[in-house]
Parts: C-alpha cells; structure tokens; sequence
C-alpha cells in the first residue's frame, strides 16, 4: 500500500507542471521531482517589481535536498563567468555581499544569469523570510549597476508548497 502511495506521488511530480501563481503576490512556483533520483526539484520564483514582464526575477531551485537561488535578469548582466558584487538589503537593514557567478540563460542564450553560493542562498532565504522588501544590487563590470526590488509577501507560503526542497 505504501509502495502504491509513493509511486503514485513520484508520478504526480515527475510530470511537468505548470507555475502556481500565489495571489495578490509576486511568488509562484513550480512542483517538480528529479527524473533520475525522484528527489525534490521544485522551483520558487519571485518576480522583481521593475519589470512587470514577468522576466526579471530570482528563482529558489532545489537540488537534492538543498535550494540554490538564480537571478535571471532581461538585462545582461556581464559576461560568462564574470563575479559581479552582488549586495542585498532586507527592508532597510545593513547590505550584505552575495556571491555568485554570470551563466548564459539556456533559453536565451545571454549572459543574464547570476548562480549563486549556496552560503549567499541561505543570506538571500533569511532576507525573504524576514522582510518585507528585498533589494538587490548587481555591480556589473562595465555596465551600470542593476537594482531589482522584490516583494516577499507570499514567499512563506510559496516555500511551504515545495516542501522546503525537502
């Protein structure tokens, strides 16, 4: 009976799902699981208030057990490889550095997206459970700097849905 419970949840995750929009909010997320081992591979995604297409954003991915957060941006935001300071602020708090490195979107093909540590993931997770607003800043070389705003209401909850990356 168990074993029918678990492959019948497998399934369920393992086929593609579309986004859950929270409303009132700028959260949605995505229930997948990895096909290969069935762990955990839902996404949380936070969309930033300056681009309301809806392509500006920072997505929490879980990958086997432990979430890792991506800014994609419409923006470039350097070039591959590249280590732009990154700060964050939660609410109106102290800034706090973030790392992480500049990747090519594979939809896309541009160099606008920021993979970060997992040590800034969690900088990054404290910052949306506890505030209200976060501010990014992106120090791009040879670019001006990116500012990105993201709302956290609804984050919580979002987190929830994906069962902590559990």
């Amino acid at each position: 009976m168990q074993r029918a419970v678990l492959v019948a949840l497998l399934l369920t995750f393992s086929v593609a799902q579309a986004d859950v929009k929270l409303p009132g909010t700028q959260v949605s997320y995505k229930l997948r699981a990895d096909s290969f081992s069935g762990e955990n591979a839902s996404m949380l995604f936070v969309d930033a208030l300056e681009d309301p297409s809806g392509k500006t954003y920072v997505a929490f991915v879980c990958d086997l057990g432990t979430p890792y957060a991506r800014f994609y941006s419409q923006a470039a935001l350097g070039r591959v490889g590249d280590a732009p300071m990154t700060y964050v602020r939660a609410d109106q708090g102290t800034r706090r550095a973030v790392t992480g490195r500049v990747r090519d979107d594979l939809k896309t093909g541009k160099a606008s997206v920021l993979d970060t540590t997992s040590a800034s993931t969690a900088v990054l997770m404290r910052a949306f459970m506890s505030a209200r607003t976060v501010a990014v800043r992106i120090e791009r070389l040879n670019m001006a700097a990116l500012t990105l705003t993201f709302p956290s209401a609804g984050f919580i909850k979002g987190w929830q849905a994906i069962r902590n990356c559990d």
